[in-house]
Order: structure tokens, then C-alpha cells, then sequence
């Protein structure tokens, strides 16, 4: 039996009519942000095009009837995911604070900095980022049930 993610992923797939090459792949809710980046790094290494659907719950205490109940830390923590998101920062998703995530029931963390360790921020030859490396469209934001939701699309401006 797969992971709830890995069968909605799969059921996404199916509804999108994707016929190719699959991957399954859960990260453990404990995994460290190192190990993340490190299968991120490697799920994109290699000469083959590779696209990624990461499956992941933001916060579970975004109200009082949310999974977890109200907690005032949800929104800023969430919002700061968003904010990574849009402006392509994904580096910022491997600084997460790991015991802030479990207390706010966060279960996409491992699968975010997964997302990261695959598309890291591009340095420039002197090292510093740089801006618009990634295009980043969010699609969908919000938090139903009290559970945080983001959905979006990214990809590189030029192939790598």
C-alpha cells in the first residue's frame, strides 16, 4: 500500500495522462534537510530530463477546527514557505525549522527540501545568487480545514 502522497501523486498522473517513466519516492517525516537535498540532487543528476510532483502539507494548526488546532506560529511559518516559493529561493526551504515543522503538524517539509536539494538557488562566478533563476507560477493558496495548501509550478529558465 503507497503513502497517501504517493497515491494522490499517482492518481494526478493518471488524470493528467502522464505515460512515462515513473519514480515513487517518499521521505521519511524525521529525514534531516541534508539528506533531503542529497536524493533531491541525485533524482536530478544525471543527462535525462526529470520532472518532479512533490506532495506535501504545509501547517495542520491554521484555525480551531484545523487537524492540530490553532497555533499563531502556522501562518508566519507557511507564509515564509510561500514566500521562498515565489521568489525561487528554494534554498531558504532547507532552513526550515525542523522541530517548528513537526509542532505544526508541517508533513511536506522532507518533501520540500527535497524539492530543493533538486533545484538549488544558481550562484553566479563571483558565488552570489542569482535572481530569476527559476520561474515560479503559484497556482493555488490557501488553507481549508486548517491545513496550509500551496500549489505551484517551477522550472529553470535555461536547461541545465
Amino acid at each position: 500500500m503507497l503513502p497517501l502522497s504517493l497515491g494522490l501523486g499517482a492518481m494526478l498522473l493518471d488524470q493528467g495522462q502522464y505515460r512515462g517513466l515513473r519514480r515513487l519516492f517518499a521521505v521519511g517525516p524525521d529525514a534531516p534537510a541534508g539528506a533531503c537535498a542529497a536524493l533531491g540532487a541525485e533524482l536530478a543528476a544525471g543527462g535525462t530530463r526529470t520532472a518532479l510532483l512533490v506532495m506535501g502539507d504545509g501547517s495542520a494548526r491554521r484555525s480551531l477546527k484545523a487537524p492540530g488546532h490553532l497555533d499563531p506560529r502556522a501562518e508566519p511559518f507557511d507564509a515564509d514557505v510561500e514566500q521562498a516559493v515565489r521568489a525561487g529561493r528554494l534554498s531558504a526551504l532547507l532552513e526550515l525549522d525542523e522541530a517548528l515543522a513537526r509542532d505544526l503538524m508541517v508533513t511536506g517539509r522532507p518533501a520540500w527540501q527535497v524539492l530543493a536539494g533538486a533545484m538549488p538557488d544558481e550562484a553566479g562566478p563571483d558565488g552570489t545568487r542569482v535572481d530569476g533563476a527559476l520561474m515560479t507560477e503559484v497556482l493555488y493558496c490557501d488553507d481549508p480545514f486548517g491545513v496550509a495548501y500551496l500549489v505551484a509550478c517551477l522550472s529553470p529558465r535555461r536547461r541545465l
